[in-house]
């Protein structure tokens, strides 16, 4: 993430991720809203198919990534691993452990087994709380509604009663949507903080970092202003389920908001909000990789982009749904784009492996960890 001799480009992959974070909130939550409810609903059914369709190509993933493991772990363990105490190596097993069954994140583990397979994980604890949030929600919007219809006055114009009900739980599900927003960022910002604090420094450093400076990549000593506390707050999944409930709020009012009937005037609203949205945020992305080239330290791009921009984008994803007619949804709709799109899980996952292979074919050695 640059230094003063190298810097060099980053395509924010971070909102990236933020944004399928909220899609799957969004696509679960309409998808499962009323079969949770169902007595034949079962709990662990419901995890087996979830395992079924992310395992097998992370499993293909980690085989062709662990022969380099296998090789590096020693530099790993001494000069990579996150926690440089005694027991630092303890957690960094149990994280090549857990990581095949996609658990590694629950221990705060910074796993290196193909280390971008913490969004799994991440998805994974969101799957496991799922059931249970989903009823919650559900018993919540119907409370909305239920104190909505109470609070209707008798009028002559039933058309404006049912309107103004309407408008009542839908302001009421934004208002929890922000609630999650701001904890969205919150968490894990101040999870990173306390990383970064000098108390849990004392509690990890290495303690002898003086005598090994020379080869400790990333000791918290020399950690390029909490690059690492980064990487390991934004990947401990209980920090990031907010982001995953705005996702599920964003999907109870698109659900309500298609029984009532999407009537003209919101979708040319929508239409316009969500093509102006699109320029400027595709602008806005263009300059972040250019100025990531430029700033010497550009993590704070990536950090603003990724924990703040979610809910413009949150709205921008409600936008697309309800608007067929946008420029967006056109261009989204590309035969080529949506190629791209369905190969796009498996070159996220794969993009490690393939990496580290060219490198070791690069200078013809398996110890590719410097």
């Amino acid at each position: 993430f640059g230094n003063n001799e190298n810097p060099y480009l980053d395509f924010q992959g971070g909102i990236a991720v933020s944004i399928f974070f909220l899609i799957t909130g969004f696509v679960m939550q309409v998808a499962y809203h009323e079969k949770v409810e169902q007595s034949g609903f079962r709990y662990w059914d419901f995890i087996k198919r979830r395992y079924a369709r992310m395992i097998p190509l992370h499993w293909f993933a980690l085989a062709w990534y662990a022969p380099f493991i296998g090789t590096n772990y020693r530099t790993i363990a001494r000069d990579y691993n996150f926690w440089q105490n005694k027991s630092g190596e303890v957690n960094l097993i149990m994280g090549i452990v857990l990581t095949p069954f996609l658990m590694q994140s629950w221990i705060f583990s910074l796993c290196y087994w193909n280390s971008v397979c913490w969004s799994l994980s991440c998805q994974l604890g969101f799957y496991f709380c799922f059931p249970w949030l989903c009823r919650k929600l559900n018993a919540r919007v119907s409370k909305l509604e239920q104190l909505a219809s109470d609070e209707a006055c008798i009028d002559d114009d039933a058309k404006t009663t049912i309107e103004n009900a309407f408008e009542k739980v839908q302001n009421g599900c934004r208002r929890y949507l922000w609630y999650a927003y701001h904890a969205s960022y919150a968490a894990p910002l101040a999870l990173m903080g306390w990383m970064n604090s000098p108390s849990f420094r004392n509690m990890w450093k290495d303690a002898d970092f003086e005598s090994r400076r020379h080869v400790v990549v990333t000791a918290l000593d020399n950690d390029l202003d909490g690059m690492r506390a980064y990487f390991c707050g934004r990947a401990w999944f209980p920090v990031r389920i907010p982001i995953f409930i705005m996702g599920m709020l964003l999907g109870a009012m698109r659900l309500r908001l298609a029984r009532r009937h999407v009537n003209d005037k919101i979708k040319r609203f929508w239409t316009k909000f969500t093509d102006v949205f699109s320029v400027i945020f595709s602008i806005w992305l263009i300059c972040c990789v250019v100025a990531s080239g430029l700033v010497a330290d550009s993590k704070n791009i990536r950090i603003f982009n990724e924990f703040f921009l979610t809910a413009p984008c949150a709205f921008w994803l409600y936008g697309l749904t309800v608007s067929q007619d946008s420029r967006t949804v056109r261009v989204l709709k590309n035969p080529i784009l949506q190629l791209l799109g369905n190969w796009s899980f498996s070159t996220y996952l794969l993009q490690f492996p393939f990496y580290t292979t060219w490198a070791a074919l690069e200078y013809d050695t398996m110890k590719v960890f410097p």
